[in-house]
């Protein structure tokens, strides 16, 4: 049991790094590169999501069904906010998700699962493309949310492994911790600070609560998609990358942090 531990440990750890410095090079290339991979990203958290609605109620047909729609307009709202702006990526996805949920309860489909899964796997693609492609600091915030995101993952990780203690949520997932949540929150507000020195911001405190806002919403998001896996009664959304199972289990936080920190990047330009 313990060397199966590790060697999940081992596995975490190495698709983490490679990961975070494939997406981060891409980050900095930015343009239609950045976008296609933004892109890709939706299109598999598409499927995924589509997977465990499909799971949920017990209908394979539902998995494409609702796959191809979300995938759609998650394309869509990419290119809403490169070409046009955030506000035509929110215009896009969330009109889209009022049709599509409507839709779907017409035809006998989830509209719930249909019109959420739109929103949550439609709106952080389209908004942090257009942090990256039409902010003009957009490589800074972009690599500032990542950073948070990705510390307050690690922090929230190892500190729940380690102390241990209540556990935050049990109706979600069994297994997150205060101790994780407190940890996730300090390690991204100390990644935050560390980020506002790099990148020589004026602002040096108030990067850190920036960054502790992010970890606080990134472990919001990681919360809301444990919760759906277990009303799907799946422990992972997929099994793509190893250590960490699919690409919404990998991209939960973020989903919930980047429409935050979106809407700090449109007030703070």
């Amino acid at each position: 049991m313990a060397e199966t531990s590790r060697r999940e440990l081992t596995e975490r750890i190495v698709s983490g790094l490679l990961l975070a410095a494939i997406v981060t090079a891409d980050a900095v290339a930015g343009g239609w590169s950045f976008s296609i991979l933004v892109a890709v990203c939706a299109v598999l958290m598409a499927i995924e999501w589509a997977r465990l609605a499909a799971r949920r109620h017990g209908r394979g047909d539902l998995a494409v069904a609702i796959a191809v729609p979300t995938a759609v307009v998650a394309i869509a709202g990419i290119l809403a906010g490169k070409l046009v702006g955030a506000w035509a990526a929110l215009a896009v996805v969330t009109s889209a998700a009022l049709v599509s949920g409507v839709f779907g309860r017409l035809v006998g489909w989830p509209g719930a699962w249909l019109s959420v899964g739109v929103l949550y796997v439609g709106m952080g693609p389209a908004l942090l493309v257009w942090m990256r492609n039409a902010h003009e600091n957009g490589l800074v915030f972009v690599l500032f949310l990542f950073a948070c995101v990705w510390a307050a993952d690690t922090a929230a990780f190892f500190a729940g492994r380690t102390i241990g203690g209540p556990r935050l949520a049990p109706q979600c997932s069994p297994n997150k911790t205060w101790a994780g949540f407190v940890g996730g929150v300090l390690g991204a507000g100390l990644v935050g600070l560390v980020m506002a020195v790099v990148f020589e911001l004026p602002f040096l405190v108030g990067a850190a609560v920036l960054g502790a806002v992010l970890g606080v919403v990134a472990q919001l998001g990681d919360l809301f998609e444990s919760w759906i896996k277990r009303r799907a009664g799946a422990k992972d959304s997929g099994t793509l990358i190893p250590g960490h199972g699919g690409v919404l289990d990998r991209l939960d936080g973020l989903l919930f942090a980047t429409p935050a920190l979106a809407l700090f990047a449109h007030l703070h330009p």
